[in-house]
């Protein structure tokens, strides 16, 4: 039987939607269909949010998202990343 690893990298950049910036730590997952966001990030940014239903399941247990929005992440680095 072939496994796959799995890659894990973190990183500190920046979430911004608008005008809004907020520097985040971002936590990457090379198996991950999905990108997740807490609502206390979307509050900071006053990102819109788009009503959306999705389950998932994760190694952790299952989860439910009610909204999606759409954020640009950069590099705390170079703002052309």
């Amino acid at each position: 039987m072939l496994t796959m690893a799995k890659s894990y990298t973190t990183a500190i950049a920046n979430a911004s939607f608008g005008d809004r910036t907020q520097q985040i730590r971002v936590f990457f997952d090379s198996g991950s269909g999905i990108t997740l966001v807490t609502e206390d990030l979307v509050s900071r940014l006053q990102a819109f949010r788009e009503r959306y239903n999705l389950s998932f399941s994760g190694v952790t247990g299952n989860g439910h998202c009610k909204h999606k929005v759409w954020l640009r992440l950069s590099s705390i680095y170079d703002a052309g990343w």
